[in-house]
């Protein structure tokens, strides 16, 4: 009975965590690692890529801050959407 009470959150899609990699290239000041990280996510592999140049730079900390509030974002707009969803259906 209190499984009718849950909210279940899917992993997030490869693409959405790609929106995520592009839009912290935004972020970048540097502009020599900026075009690394845009070349690292057109070529093959990107998330590999995107990863090893990252975490290899001073934007490591910035980049697992930058990905945990966009998480966390889309995360909050998915149990919102569940719980207006829900609403709708039991009125």
């Amino acid at each position: 009975n209190s499984w009718e009470k849950c909210i279940t959150v899917e992993p997030r899609e490869s693409h959405e965590s790609f929106k995520i990699m592009q839009y912290f290239v935004d972020e970048v000041d540097d502009k020599q690692l900026k075009g690394k990280l845009v070349r690292a996510l057109n070529n093959r592999h990107p998330f590999a890529n995107f990863k090893t140049l990252v975490e290899s730079s001073k934007y490591r900390q910035q980049w697992f801050d930058f990905k945990k509030k966009e998480l966390e974002e889309l995360v909050w707009d998915e149990i919102s959407w569940q719980l207006n969803d829900n609403e709708s259906e039991t009125t």
